[in-house]
């Protein structure tokens, strides 16, 4: 790249930044001046740029709403995980408390119990007599072990295994049995266990069982409230188009119409602060009147870069006329060179002629001398076979 071509870009870098300072300067005071409803512009634009200021304005509300609902759905969702999860551990924390009142009900057992136990406690004593079979078994097998042989140690250890599993089988039935009655004792709210030494520690037990109880369908009931709230949500997000949680293609579509809008603001805006600008100086930066109002610094800047603008385009222009005569100078220097060089062929192209034309000429020469032999041949051809034929037919 020349050094005249390099000059031309900085240049031209510089007309397009005055350019660009121009337009954002008359667009601020367009912006100024239609925001503020002066009378000094079009009214049409004015009336479109305060149509285009409502619409932009409406639509970031529903942008603003739509993402305060989508953080009220991810904070209900947290706070629904959050509940379930400590409803959760209460209700297995509930099965360990019910098993406890079961047991102490079981042991402390009275016809004062409410009647809705005794099937409860019949299957339970059940299940504990034949745990207790079982557990007479096991330590049965396990004397005869100590004495018995080796394989028949290995016979009894396999009944031993047995008898213990079904002795923990019958165990474990029982205790669910037995925290099931107790959850259904409790079903229509705290029993009375009637009277006794025993009944402040089943009070206190079914106490803390109801305070379990509580404490879960507390949580299980602002899950439920949540959901719903959180469901409300939902069908508002939908009236606004929202149709993932994400929102991110409802949010990007709205933002792109806002663009769009401030868009046509900003071309609205430079249209009348150009317009404004054009009443008090030429397109070349020359003065017509002074500007006092509130954008008079704004347009003396303007005056100032469409004056440097002109600057700019004079010199750009010159640099251009001055490449254009180098490259022209050097376009008929090359020609120049052109014409030597034809002369040059064309008196080489002379001489070959001059050359050719002699060649031709003693072509022709011999062409001639060639005929005329050829012609003198053939005569006394002519002539032999005349006489050869005269010769026979004297004979």
């Amino acid at each position: 790249m020349s050094t005249g071509t390099k000059t031309i870009s900085a240049l031209e870098q510089k007309r397009k930044e005055a350019s660009e300072l121009i337009d954002k300067i008359e667009t601020d005071i367009g912006q100024q001046l239609l925001t503020a409803k002066s009378q000094q512009v079009d009214q049409s634009l004015s009336a479109r740029f305060t149509e285009l200021a409502g619409n932009r304005q409406k639509l970031l509300r529903i942008v603003s709403d739509i993402e305060k609902k989508l953080a009220q759905v991810k904070d209900a969702d947290v706070f629904v995980n959050e509940k379930q999860d400590e409803a959760l551990r209460l209700e297995k924390d509930l099965k360990e408390q019910f098993l406890i009142l079961g047991n102490l009900m079981y042991k402390n057992y009275n016809s004062s119990f409410p009647a809705v136990f005794d099937s409860f406690y019949a299957e339970a004593k059940k299940e504990f007599e034949l745990a207790d079979l079982s557990a007479q078994r096991v330590e049965s097998l396990k004397s005869e072990m100590e004495n018995a042989s080796f394989v028949a140690k290995l016979r009894l250890r396999t009944k031993y295994i047995s008898e213990k599993r079904l002795l923990d089988t019958h165990s474990s039935k029982a205790d669910r049995i037995l925290a099931k009655g107790a959850e259904t004792a409790l079903s229509n709210g705290k029993p009375d266990f009637g009277s006794g030494e025993t009944v402040i520690e089943l009070d206190e037990q079914a106490q803390t069982c109801a305070e379990f109880l509580s404490d879960i369908a507390e949580k299980k009931e602002a899950v439920r409230k949540k959901c719903e709230e959180r469901s409300g949500l939902i069908d508002e997000l939908k009236k606004d188009g929202v149709l993932d949680l994400s929102g991110k293609k409802r949010i990007n579509e709205l933002k792109k119409q806002i663009f769009e809008l401030e868009k046509e603001q900003r071309k609205l805006s430079l249209e009348a602060g150009h317009s404004f600008v054009n009443l008090y100086c030429t397109k070349d930066g020359v003065d017509i009147i002074e500007c006092n109002g509130i954008a008079g610094d704004s347009v003396e800047l303007v005056k100032k870069e469409r004056m440097r603008l002109l600057s700019l385009n004079r010199r750009i222009s010159i640099l251009q006329m001055e490449d254009a005569v180098v490259r022209a100078d050097s376009k008929i220097e090359d020609m120049k060179k052109n014409v030597v060089s034809m002369k040059n062929r064309i008196a080489d192209l002379q001489n070959q002629i001059e050359e050719l034309e002699k060649n031709i000429d003693a072509a022709e020469n011999t062409r001639n001398a060639v005929i005329g032999k050829k012609t003198a041949l053939e005569n006394e051809e002519a002539a032999f076979v005349k006489l050869i034929g005269k010769d026979k037919s004297e004979k």
